[in-house]
């Protein structure tokens, strides 16, 4: 995954005027209990709009709206980096492999991978690693050598001189960005610490052309017939593995109340970008282990194999899976510039139907509604969720705010959840088609993320909504 799409957007203070509290008939959510006041910094993104003055998606509402309504069995997978399932907010909810015994040794489903209880970790070891414009300036520099002219050396010569223009570019940004972080280092501010260690484990490992993690888990990354490597070991095994426990635990947020909502870990992101492979081989294990939503918050601007993964994609969508997807934190256009994986092939033709592509929103409704580092695109983006200081579980069972559409896509990952479980005939293009044309609509202009230039919102995405679970839930039942 890219890694300024991957890394926490850091905290901003968001205030809103007309903020106003409730008191919900929910089960406990991040502390607040049935009949308590609401802390609505923490508990934005579960509000309502015309109940709370906030663009949230309806969820209190719609949980006290469901009642002791029961459902079918549903398993969410989260492909990120590691989870930590002990975390109380996790734990209840967690995947369990009923063809698996535990720690015999084994294979006993006979699909591959030995003890994999809990899920599966395509990683290893490895944590931290290069950008994917560090590897392929690597690959083509060694294929160069020794080739002396002729039409294969001008193909790859012209093909290294764009990727060594990218990859110059980021060693330029990054070394001037870590001078100046130095320079005006702050060890008081938090975000500003973030950020510093941040662009120095870019500067350590993503633009580092010397390394070679990939060693630590022995199998070839251009291979995608060597597919048994890896470990069980699903939870995160470094300090800044946060990313996935907090991922995880906004899905869990939402399907807390319901029985049979389940969770399964694949461990596949690391600290710099995805390899292609992982990502493939992880929708291929969630497809084929019964996940009917995949939830995918990472992504970057190349992918050597996308091949790969669009296979995988194909393969989910012949199996009925819906995959969520966050659009990314660049503040781009990805209309113009494409961010991977996407399920567009060439222009604007999708080539599935079971892929949801997500930007991020605020607790802002107006001219502030998107997230000003969301990606966003009238074509590629589906929707916004909300994505700016989000509160949810992190490492060691405790709890913290993180931002992007990396937050934003669990939401919707999670409200698919709730409709497959409540309306489980439905296909997964239609779960997709009540997820986008349910939303709540805003009318008005916003800001262009990265510009100071106001648009109309609708502009922004294919549907002009914002997720919301109580109208998508009521359209799932008239369907």
């Amino acid at each position: 995954m890219r890694a300024l799409s991957y890394y926490i957007i850091p905290v901003v203070a968001v205030m809103f005027s007309a903020c106003k509290s409730i008191k919900p008939t929910t089960p406990t959510i991040h502390g607040h209990a049935p009949g308590s006041s609401v802390n609505t910094n923490v508990a934005w993104p579960y509000l309502d709009l015309y109940r709370d003055s906030i663009p949230g998606i309806s969820y209190f509402k719609t949980i006290e709206s469901v009642g002791k309504k029961k459902g079918s069995p549903i398993i969410v997978a989260i492909i990120d980096s590691g989870i930590d399932i002990n975390h109380p907010d996790l734990r209840p909810h967690l995947w369990t492999n009923d063809g698996e015994i535990i720690d015999n040794g084994l294979d006993d489903d006979g699909n591959g991978y030995v003890d994999d209880y809990n899920g599966w970790n395509f990683l290893g070891d490895m944590y931290y690693v290069q950008s994917e414009v560090t590897r392929m300036r690597n690959q083509l520099a060694r294929q160069l050598e020794g080739i002396r002219g002729g039409a294969l050396y001008d193909s790859l010569a012209t093909a290294f001189a764009h990727i060594d223009s990218l990859y110059e570019q980021r060693v330029s940004e990054a070394s001037k960005q870590y001078a100046y972080l130095i320079e005006n280092y702050n060890a008081q501010d938090t975000s500003f610490i973030e950020f510093f260690n941040f662009v120095e484990r870019q500067n350590k490992f993503h633009l580092n052309e010397w390394i070679n993690p990939r060693r630590m888990i022995g199998d070839n990354p251009d291979d995608i017939e060597d597919r048994i490597y890896g470990n069980n070991k699903v939870t995160p095994m470094h300090p800044d593995e946060k990313h996935g426990t907090h991922v995880a635990g906004i899905v869990a947020s939402l399907i807390a109340p319901m029985d049979h909502i389940s969770i399964m870990p694949i461990r596949t992101i690391p600290d710099g970008d995805e390899y292609d492979k992982d990502v493939a081989l992880a929708i291929r294990y969630a497809v084929d282990n019964g996940a009917k939503v995949i939830n995918m918050s990472f992504g970057k601007n190349l992918s050597p194999h996308k091949q790969w993964v669009m296979d995988a994609m194909t393969y989910a969508e012949s199996k009925d899976v819906l995959l969520v997807h966050g659009a990314g934190n660049d503040h781009a256009d990805v209309d113009k510039e494409q961010f991977f994986p996407t399920d567009v092939m060439e222009g604007t033709c999708e080539f599935v139907s079971n892929f949801i592509n997500v930007g991020a929103t605020t607790r802002h409704f107006d001219e502030g509604l998107v997230a000003p580092f969301s990606n966003y695109g009238s074509k590629n983006v589906d929707l916004f969720a909300p994505g700016l200081s989000i509160y949810a579980a992190l490492p060691d069972s405790t709890f913290g705010f993180n931002s992007g559409t990396s937050m934003a896509a669990p939401f919707v990952s999670g409200v698919a959840a709730l409709i497959r479980y409540y309306y489980p005939s439905l296909s997964t293009s239609e779960v997709k088609q009540v997820i986008i044309q349910s939303g709540l609509m805003y009318e008005g202009l916003v800001i262009v993320p990265g510009t100071a230039k106001a648009v109309p919102f609708g502009r922004l995405s294919t549907s002009g909504r914002i997720l919301n679970v109580y109208n998508a839930l009521k359209r799932a039942g008239e369907m």
